[in-house]
């Protein structure tokens, strides 16, 4: 599948011989290669012919040696993924914890593990040494000495070990520029980089691939001046900040698929591969068509919000799938395109192929869409829940309501798309009614996928971070993690990505208390029942059942017949009462409202806002060419 982007000749860096090297370091999930230095390798390629790059991946070696199941608990906390390379970058010599610095990183390790359920925590210092082991074996492989340059990709849980990583390879070969760049390292973080670790080189403060093609013709002495997305000690630049322009590709639609080639050949050369099967990273778009959720800043390192043509998606997925003979794949995108996810979904069925696919979507789309992201393929769902209160969702700048989202979860329930969800508690403001109708609307969210409570954390330049004082934020500073990663004299000038606040954190925690304590023990209960749906029914034209597993384990069963089953179909998608008067004129106002609110008590039918929402699902295999 060719590109359809303008190629241009960097005539002296091919002819130099130099090859760059680009690393992502631990801790990404496994079975999936790194997008960042696919995607860059794939276009630098492109755009400058004859470049020889290759990609790296130790973190495939890391999950190898510590064990898949050990790598992928720890690769699950961010603060426990930092705490290992931070010891290595610090502290390395003292892996049996001698130093006060490394205790407190050891007990950051543990407890953030068990925070997240696991039974077993391992040794901290006995997964640092693995790590070390890990690290230097993959050292030991590199041909530092044909190299022009390195280039670390530093997202999810990477920074330490980007950090350590090039730490290392400066030591080895003092004179090979190192840049570093991804989301952990965007929002105005490069200085304080630079300024702190000497073995840094360049950060590149967004997207990577035209700041990274920039560079490169700035060493070549093609360009004579860097971009402001480019940092550099000698730059000089201004730190740029929030909505400024970004040095990024303007049309995504030329761009080529990233290259995965380098990521198959280490998983061949492991001595235990893993056995579960590789997950081909894949974007249909870059920032988020919303972009207005004031807990968010999933979307600093992007200016504004661009998207592929859904027929090139489509085309770009078979080719990668018949490429690297691979069937399942996940879409990267924040939220895939609201107008072109049914488009996607529906290409890809027509392949013809048995793909399945991971994707975001926000709680926007109706039933029978959900119907055609099965068709194609989607299995594993992550919706933004965020809330199950509209007043709460409102704060939170969601732009949907409860019933909306109570939708998504029936829907996806409906046709065997597990989906993930979280809520968030503790957001600054959220007053205490809104904590009572979370409570109450849980119920109604039961037969579904549990929910995971989740405290909210503040981030650097999301909407709340930038305007404290409409949240009644006091003060904010950076997280008192930091102080157990990093020694103190570098913590002055921090540009943290994770941020504590002065605020009304101890009332929060006091509304939110038991309500956490509540949707944790129902998400525990929910997960010994394997259905999809605990609320099903089964249509006999004339009647319909509605089967009904309640919390205890009891099962009810419902009869509707007549008009009472008509009306419960209609509301399958969301209907509003309006709608339902004007169908069913024989009915009362009064009438319709006694039955419904019969309905709601019994937990099956939402009513919010004028609309509402029958919970009931058909088991999706009842579905024909489904």
């Amino acid at each position: 599948m060719s590109s359809d982007y303008n190629h241009a000749p960097l005539t002296e860096a091919a002819d130099s011989g130099d090859e760059l090297l680009f690393i992502a370091p631990p801790w990404p999930l496994f079975n999936r290669p790194s997008i960042q230095i696919g995607a860059l390798k794939s276009f630098l390629r492109q755009r400058f012919l004859d470049l020889r790059i290759t990609c790296f991946h130790p973190y495939l070696d890391l999950a190898s040696t510590l064990g898949y199941s050990a790598y992928h608990h720890i690769s699950q906390s961010s603060w426990a993924a930092e705490a290992v390379f931070a010891q290595l970058l610090f502290d390395s010599d003292d892996l049996d914890g001698r130093k006060k610095s490394s205790l407190r990183r050891e007990r950051l390790f543990t407890s953030s593990l068990k925070a997240r359920a696991v039974k077993k925590t391992p040794d901290f210092f006995d997964i640092c040494s693995m790590a070390k082991v890990s690290t230097d074996r993959f050292l030991a492989s590199l041909d530092l000495s044909v190299s022009g340059l390195i280039g670390l990709t530093a997202c999810l849980n990477q920074l330490t070990g980007a950090l350590y990583l090039a730490k290392r390879i400066r030591q080895m070969m003092p004179d090979l520029p190192i840049v570093i760049g991804g989301s952990s390292v965007s929002g105005g973080s490069g200085y304080w980089l630079l300024d702190s670790f000497p073995f840094l080189d360049f950060v590149i403060d967004g997207e990577g691939e035209l700041p990274m093609a920039a560079l490169l013709e700035f060493l070549a002495g093609i360009r004579h001046e860097l971009p402001e997305q480019v940092i550099s000690r000698r730059s000089g630049q201004p730190e740029k900040r929030g909505e400024s322009k970004k040095l990024q590709v303007p049309d995504l639609n030329h761009l080529p698929p990233p290259d995965y080639q380098d990521y198959f050949k280490e998983l061949k050369n492991l001595s235990s591969p893993p056995t579960l099967s590789v997950v081909l990273p894949v974007e249909a778009s870059r920032g988020c068509w919303w972009g207005k959720c004031t807990f968010c800043n999933l979307n600093i390192q992007w200016s504004g919000y661009r998207s592929k043509k859904w027929q090139r998606t489509v085309k770009e997925i078979a080719y990668l799938s018949r490429r690297y003979q691979v069937l399942d794949f996940a879409f990267m995108d924040n939220s895939l395109p609201p107008k072109d996810a049914v488009r996607i979904f529906r290409g890809l069925a027509e392949l013809g192929l048995d793909l399945r696919f991971f994707c975001e979507l926000r709680a926007v789309h109706h039933r029978d869409d959900y119907r055609e992201f099965a068709r194609g393929g989607l299995q594993d769902l992550q919706v933004g829940i965020e809330a199950l209160s509209t007043s709460l969702l409102s704060r939170l700048n969601k732009g949907v309501t409860a019933i909306e989202n109570l939708a998504a979860l029936r829907h996806a329930a409906e046709h065997g798309i597990e989906i993930g969800a979280n809520l968030i508690t503790r957001f600054p403001g959220t007053t205490s009614a809104e904590v009572q109708e979370t409570r109450q609307n849980l119920r109604y969210a039961w037969p579904f996928a549990p929910l995971r409570p989740v405290e909210f954390w503040l981030g650097r330049l999301c909407p709340v971070f930038q305007e404290p004082d409409r949240f009644g934020i006091r003060a904010i500073y950076p997280h008192r993690n930091y102080g157990a990663l990093f020694p103190s004299d570098l913590l002055n000038n921090i540009n943290s990505m994770i941020f504590q606040y002065q605020g009304d954190r101890n009332r929060q925690k006091g509304l939110w208390h038991e309500l956490e304590k509540e949707i944790r023990e129902m998400a525990e209960k929910r997960s010994g029942f394997r259905a999809a749906s605990l609320l099903t029914y089964r249509d006999g034209g004339e009647f319909m059942v509605i089967e009904q597993v309640l919390p205890d384990g009891k099962t009810l069963k419902h009869r509707l017949s007549g008009i009472s089953r008509e009306i419960y179909i209609k509301g399958m998608d969301l209907v509003t009462e309006d709608a339902l008067l004007s169908k069913f004129s024989e009915l009362t106002r009064e009438r319709m409202d006694r039955f419904l609110q019969d309905l709601m008590a019994k937990g099956l039918l939402f009513r919010e806002g004028g609309k509402i929402l029958s919970l009931a699902t058909m088991d999706y295999r009842c579905y024909p060419d489904c």
